[in-house]
């Protein structure tokens, strides 16, 4: 699409617009706009929330999201008291302090698009964003800074744990955590984070906000709240709030990721067979968090050796022995 204008001795052309045609009477009386996912219109209706009175900035933002490509925040209620247990419901609209969620709660200024969404915009670069696989290490801490406010080069605004796990008809997804400033009244979100699904393809139903206090009726105490921690349902990662410091742009909170795994042996030790005078390595390989080694020798502790290897530089008669390690 474009648009040419003119003016005495100026020709110019408007590309890639969008279009809001804008009813002011109850066109419909189930929602309050439309807006095409990726492409240009949105229609606003007259109706909203029993009103004709339509002009919301929520709503009009909300369907220019569309435009951009996105789908809607939803949220996950699950079955039992795990945020992230498989067995529960989408819940559409759900997420209460997205501006693609349930737009109607809070005024648009606080509702911003999650840090996925803003990800995938390239609104939040990848550069302003901690990845963390399978087999990276953990943070112990780091300074995630409100992901709603002006971005400052060289700070971390949201954490992505790589996961692929499913939730209702939606798979492939990941964990993303970020922080809100615009919520002080909030207690879980105050100084506490967010944490929420997406898959990288950004599909409808993808992106659900976990609750954090899923016994209450609401995703209003959503938030995981400073002191906390939050333990993945494949018990890969645990997330804890640490604390929270400054203020607007310079908002924090402090977080660690840890591995949550239970220490466990993947590659034990093999017997060696070999000559005086050459050099003996016995190597352990163990998962889990804080790993600490002890090496013993015929059940006698060896002072020193508390690494995954032990090495024996010019192995000697009286080195013959059995070794193991705790």
């Amino acid at each position: 699409w474009s648009l040419i204008f003119s003016k005495p001795g100026i020709i110019g052309y408007i590309h890639n617009y969008f279009v809001s045609i804008v009813v002011n009477h109850n066109m419909s009386t189930g929602w309050a706009g439309y807006g095409q996912v990726g492409n240009k219109f949105s229609w606003i209706d007259g109706y909203t929330y029993g009103s004709e009175l339509d002009q919301i900035v929520s709503i009009y933002i909300h369907e220019l999201g569309h435009n951009l490509g996105l789908w809607h925040a939803n949220a996950w209620n699950p079955a039992t008291s795990t945020p992230d247990d498989t067995s529960g419901a989408h819940v559409e609209y759900g997420h209460d302090f997205d501006v693609m969620g349930s737009s109607s709660k809070y005024s648009y200024d606080k509702i911003h698009f999650n840090a996925s969404f803003k990800n995938a915009l390239d609104w939040l670069p990848d550069s302003y964003v901690i990845t963390l696989s399978d087999g990276d290490a953990d943070i112990p801490f780091v300074n995630l800074y409100a992901m709603d406010q002006t971005q400052i080069s060289g700070r971390t605004y949201a954490v992505k744990l790589d996961a692929g796990i499913s939730l209702g008809s939606s798979s492939n997804l990941d964990y993303w955590i970020e922080f809100r400033s615009r919520f002080p009244s909030n207690s879980t979100l105050d100084d506490g984070v967010l944490i929420f699904m997406n898959n990288d393809t950004h599909s409808d139903e993808a992106l659900k906000l976990l609750d954090m206090n899923p016994s209450t009726s609401s995703v209003s105490d959503a938030g995981l709240d400073l002191s906390e921690s939050f333990t993945t349902s494949d018990s890969r990662w645990k997330i804890t709030v640490n604390s929270q410091t400054g203020s607007g742009a310079n908002s924090l909170v402090n977080v660690t990721i840890s591995d949550a795994r239970p220490p466990s042996i993947t590659s034990h030790p093999s017997d060696v067979t070999t000559s005086l005078e050459t050099a003996v390595t016995f190597t352990v390989v163990g998962t889990g968090p804080s790993l600490l080694y002890q090496w013993y020798k015929d059940g006698t502790l060896i002072a020193g050796e508390t690494n995954s290897t032990i090495t024996i530089s010019t192995f000697q008669e009286s080195d013959k022995s059995s070794y193991h390690v705790f």
